[in-house]
């Protein structure tokens, strides 16, 4: 009775690390996944209009983007308290790689809306679309990082018939400026991205890119940094083999 009985015990410890092992698995491969879109992070301030090249109608709205990670996996969140359209949302992951899914509560009234798409190459945009849009909200979004990664254009159209016009655009810019992924400076360990944030760990000093990198790093500084390690060497592999085919 003794034996089962530790049997039991010893399956019911084993059990959370099998289940924290999965969801660490899932957590890389969201990011992965979501690594071509996180020039969206940061803090920006923008001026949106009905119609380009006209201040008729005018407004302004700020926008804060930054990693969300939980037992699910990692998506990119972000919070509008003057948002003309949405207040707060999240991008995943679809299901089908190369794919993504945005579930977002709107300005006004209760409930969510629910976008997915993938990223338009001849757009230079991620390019989500509404799977059931009500009569004067966005139908479809086109999101797109100019200028060295310092603005943030979002193009919303709505539905009529069977096409889309045009029903508003935001123009964003970052604040602070120079945070685009690829600029000079550090490197954010758990993303890869502009690191701006410094967090310290055994007597040395790194950086993350937001707040949520920030709660994923004081959670597990030893699983993120052997993850960046990691990353680090698969890109220096793939370096060196990109220089042998040359």
């Amino acid at each position: 009775m003794k034996l089962i009985r530790f049997g039991i015990l010893s399956l019911a410890l084993l059990v959370p690390v099998v289940a924290s092992g999965a969801d660490k698995n899932k957590i890389r491969a969201d990011k992965e996944a979501l690594e071509q879109i996180q020039g969206y992070i940061g803090a920006w301030k923008g001026v949106g209009r009905p119609k380009r090249n006209s201040p008729k109608g005018s407004w302004s709205e700020e926008a804060n983007w930054s990693w969300k990670f939980n037992d699910k996996g990692a998506t990119l969140a972000f919070t509008s308290a003057k948002g003309k359209y949405f207040k707060s949302g999240e991008i995943a992951p679809g299901k089908k790689a190369g794919t993504f899914v945005m579930t977002a509560v709107p300005a006004k009234g209760k409930g969510t809306e629910i976008y997915t798409g993938s990223v338009d190459k001849k757009r230079k945009g991620l390019v989500l679309v509404a799977k059931k849009a009500k009569a004067g909200r966005p139908a479809k979004m086109t999101m797109r990082v100019v200028a060295g990664g310092d603005r943030l254009i979002v193009l919303y159209e709505r539905k009529l018939g069977s096409i889309y016009t045009r029903l508003g655009e935001v123009g964003y810019t970052r604040k602070g400026g120079g945070f685009a992924k690829g600029a000079s400076g550090p490197e954010c360990i758990v993303t890869g991205g502009k690191g701006t944030m410094a967090v310290t760990y055994g007597g040395k000093t790194y950086y993350v890119c937001c707040s949520g990198c920030k709660d994923l790093f004081d959670e597990d500084p030893k699983g993120v940094l052997a993850d960046w390690e990691k990353a680090k060497k698969k890109r220096k592999a793939k370096k060196d083999d990109d220089d042998d085919d040359d």
